[in-house]
């Protein structure tokens, strides 16, 4: 097995985990879903890959505010005070409720902002894949944006691990109940071992945001060449309705090769007739983010 060979061995088995889980999201979009049990809002299923779902059903939980359980509104520059969010009893995607984010000029967003109890925990070499079903009305250079970091033990954002959905775009929706919905989507990946370390930058938990974004809050929306000159269009009306929010753990596959001498370059260059052992790595399900592991024998190049 040549070298090439064993480098790209991680890479395919990544892309058809990655592709398993693009199809489950095609397949979901495209058939109306049954009507879900009731379910208290960060509840984690034993046994399954969702971790977390929202589906904005609370009030039969005795939540009879406008905005969801644990879910704060994003404040500061460009996220005015008379944009806000709202359940919606009148448009949803599964049973009665989504939530709703109206602009009546800036951004607004909400961020999922829970007790210690209550947030999204995370293990060591594992990844996350989170799914949004989203409509939008009446906009024209905003959109509906998800985002999703890791947080250290008191909450704060890891800023470098901030990751955004791909663009929402209607043409590529799909119809349910009369209305068309899309699926956005976040791959996250989760931290290594090392970095669930202790110190003030220990990855803790998942954080997610739902936002109607103008492109001033939206990344290369404007000639940064400008600088604090740049000028941007936004929209002065408009909704974004978002339902059925889920975070999914993913497997981990690795794998890694051995070799007798422990200085040597990578990747390892291996003597013909010389055995190849691979360490195979699955993370998966488990408690500590160690799925399984093993290790395995070649028989060397020729």
């Amino acid at each position: 097995m040549s070298d090439k060979s064993l480098m790209r061995i991680p890479r395919i088995l990544i892309s058809i985990l990655l592709t398993s889980a693009l199809a489950a999201a095609a397949r979901a979009q495209t058939t109306t879903p049954a009507k879900p049990a009731a379910q208290t809002p960060g509840a984690v299923l034993p046994g399954s890959r969702v971790m977390r779902t929202f589906d904005f059903e609370e009030t039969k939980l005795g939540n009879f505010d406008p905005t969801p359980m644990y879910w704060s509104k994003v404040v500061g520059r460009g996220y005015p005070a008379y944009s806000t969010g709202q359940f919606d009893h009148t448009v949803s995607r599964s049973a009665n409720t989504s939530f709703m984010l109206n602009t009546k000029g800036g951004s607004v967003a909400y961020r999922y902002a829970p007790p210690p109890d209550k947030i999204i925990p995370i293990q060591p070499n594992t990844d996350y894949y989170i799914l949004a079903f989203v409509r939008t009305s009446g906009l024209k250079h905003a959109r509906a944006d998800l985002t999703a970091w890791l947080a250290d033990e008191s909450g704060n954002l890891l800023l470098p691990t901030e990751v955004h959905s791909q663009a929402y775009t209607p043409s590529q929706g799909a119809t349910v109940n009369g209305e068309t919905w899309q699926v956005l989507y976040i791959f996250l990946p989760g931290p290594d071992e090392a970095a669930m370390g202790e110190g003030p930058t220990r990855a803790k938990s998942l954080v997610l945001q739902m936002g109607l974004s103008q492109p001033q809050q939206l990344e290369g929306a404007a000639d940064d060449n400008l600088g604090k000159f740049a000028i941007y269009q936004q929209d002065i009306q408009g909704a974004v309705w978002f339902d059925d929010i889920s975070v999914l753990q993913m497997p981990r596959v690795g794998v890694a090769t051995h070799h007798s001498d422990a200085n040597h370059a990578q990747p390892p260059v291996f003597n013909a007739g010389e055995p190849v052992e691979l360490d195979r790595q699955l993370s998966d399900l488990t408690g500590d983010g160690q799925g399984g592991g093993g290790g395995g024998g070649g028989g060397g190049g020729p």
